[in-house]
């Protein structure tokens, strides 16, 4: 358990990652709220269902990271590091589609972009 606190604190460890995603998410989270307000949609079961959600976000992380405990990869970015960088990737862009939601204008270029990835919900490149 001690090698396991080290490899997420240590520099270069996941502590940037972790933080990152902690913060993305806390924003969608908080953004998904503010979404269902402005829409008059806001239920405390579809809350709950999406905290559920967060906390298995968080145990993939974790249980990535423990595969990276056990073959450590020599370039230093295993699979936990891409397992929180991507979900921290997919969390950033349901905030920029929460916050567009409830009337925050945004740039053009992420419009198109958020507009490609909604557009395409058979493909696998789909965030949700």
């Amino acid at each position: 358990m001690e090698s396991f606190i080290e490899f997420i604190t240590a520099e270069g460890g996941m502590g940037a990652f972790v933080f990152a995603l902690s913060c993305a998410v806390i924003l969608d989270y908080f953004t998904g709220l503010a979404k269902a307000w402005h829409m008059h949609t806001l239920k405390s079961s579809v809350a709950k269902e999406g905290l559920i959600k967060k906390f298995a976000l968080f145990a993939v992380v974790a249980a990535c990271g423990l595969v990276d405990l056990i073959l450590p990869v020599e370039t230093g970015y295993g699979i936990c590091k891409l397992a929180a960088l991507s979900f921290t990737i997919s969390e950033v862009v349901s905030v920029a589609e929460n916050a567009a939601a409830v009337g925050v204008p945004l740039p053009e270029a992420l419009t198109k972009r958020l507009a490609q990835l909604t557009d395409s919900e058979d493909d696998d490149t789909r965030v949700s």
